[in-house]
């Protein structure tokens, strides 16, 4: 499925941020399967990615700092402050988000 999205004209842009922003999830398993490595591969090929500096990345930044900064993300799970969406997946093989 983000294989698909990943291909619309309007995301390819986007495809370092998708990227960044998963790592910091629960869900960053998903980025070891060989399909979307290909893709991401393919996309940035193909398209000039947007990266820090450029306006929507610096916003993310700042909507979503629990998952663009490890040392935040860690304090605010320390705290059990963290939502469940980029929790610390301690089984990364599961099945989880």
């Amino acid at each position: 499925m983000l294989n698909a999205c990943l291909s619309g004209e309007l995301i390819k842009r986007y495809a370092d941020l998708i990227e960044t922003m998963l790592a910091g999830t629960a869900a960053r398993h998903v980025l070891t399967r060989p399909s979307l490595q290909t893709a991401l591969g393919k996309i940035r090929a193909e398209t000039l990615q947007i990266v820090a500096g450029f306006l929507i990345w610096d916003t993310a930044a700042r909507l979503f700092p629990k998952i663009n900064d490890r040392l935040l993300g860690a304090e605010f799970a320390d705290l059990d402050h963290l939502p469940a969406w980029p929790a610390i997946d301690r089984n990364p093989d599961s099945e989880a988000a």
